[in-house]
């Protein structure tokens, strides 16, 4: 029987896709077939239907992914990166953290595509001390140590996680000369913003200051205020409740239509950040002026405020 080339690739494909989904006795692993499924609706473009992966234990979706990572196909592997942001979110309990938190950093130290190195690393600012165990902790203090320009997201990292050796090169990248057309998003505001979430007074300061003094309104609340949320201490709070009370607005984005007000991203990241927020997160502008004034009766009527850790 005469088979087409096209026939004969996809029979080759399909072998292949078969023999990874089974396990070392031969026989087929479900959940490995359906990670398998998925990789193919991204390698070929197909709308995406990801559900199945959510429904799997995560330890299996996390060893489907590690396989996957080093795929040929960058469109795979920011899927698997993405997959593995979403497991960091969804996820508590400390043993798959911890191995998510691996996994992404292991993409950034290891991953040729700078594009996605940087992509892992800025899902990781979410991660909490707890999540980095010794070996991921030394990861995080050969990329930001070793390299003379370490990557900002790497810096942001060290500010989480911390140590002595860390906090040395921090202060020594925070000293560095400013940039001055751009400061934020620099070695120096991250070192800054690292140091602040560290408990650095100096550092603190200089940030809280940089944010108020910034006169980019969009700027101020659709960035700065997230730096904020990452300093993780009560002047980044106060900076955040100062600006619910505020009826400063975003340039309007139709003609006629008041722009958005900051207060809107305000709120968005106190519910993030807030114990016992009275008001469940959605998006800056997705808050009714009842939610709104909501949150501030309650932040005037609660002047000692919990960070979530």
């Amino acid at each position: 029987m005469l088979v087409s080339k096209h026939s004969a690739i996809a029979i080759l494909i399909l072998t292949a896709w078969t023999k990874s989904s089974m396990g070392a006795t031969g026989v087929v692993d479900e959940y490995a077939l359906q990670f398998d499924q998925v990789v193919e609706q991204v390698r070929k473009g197909d709308t995406l239907d990801d559900s199945a992966l959510w429904k799997m234990p995560p330890e299996r979706l996390l060893t489907n992914n590690e396989r996957t990572l080093k795929d040929p196909s960058l469109s795979v592997r920011i899927a698997c990166i993405r997959w593995l942001r979403g497991m960091l979110v969804q996820n508590k309990e400390a043993a798959i953290r911890s191995a998510t938190v691996k996994a992404l950093l292991k993409v950034a130290r290891d991953d040729a595509d700078v594009s996605l190195s940087h992509m892992a690393l800025s899902y990781l600012v979410i991660a909490k001390d707890q999540d980095f165990d010794a070996e991921s902790k030394k990861i995080v203090e050969h990329m930001v140590v070793e390299p003379p320009n370490p990557a900002p997201d790497a810096i942001r990292l060290a500010g989480i996680i911390g140590g002595n050796v860390i906090e040395d090169r921090l202060a020594t990248l925070r000293s560095r000369p400013e940039e001055r057309r751009v400061w934020y998003g620099t070695i120096v505001w991250a070192s800054n913003l690292a140091m602040a979430r560290l408990g650095d007074a100096t550092s603190i300061a200089y940030c809280v200051d940089r944010v108020k003094g910034e006169k980019d309104v969009v700027l101020r609340a659709g960035r700065l205020f997230n730096d904020m949320v990452y300093m993780h201490n009560p002047a980044g709070v106060a900076l955040l409740k100062d600006a619910l009370f505020s009826e400063e607005r975003l340039p309007p984005v139709i003609n006629n239509v008041p722009g958005t007000l900051i207060a809107q991203y305000a709120l968005d990241l106190l519910a993030q950040i807030i114990e016992e927020f009275p008001i469940k997160r959605a998006s800056p502008g997705g808050y009714s002026p009842e939610q709104l004034e909501t949150a501030r009766q309650w932040m005037q009527s609660h002047p000692e405020l919990k960070i979530i850790k």
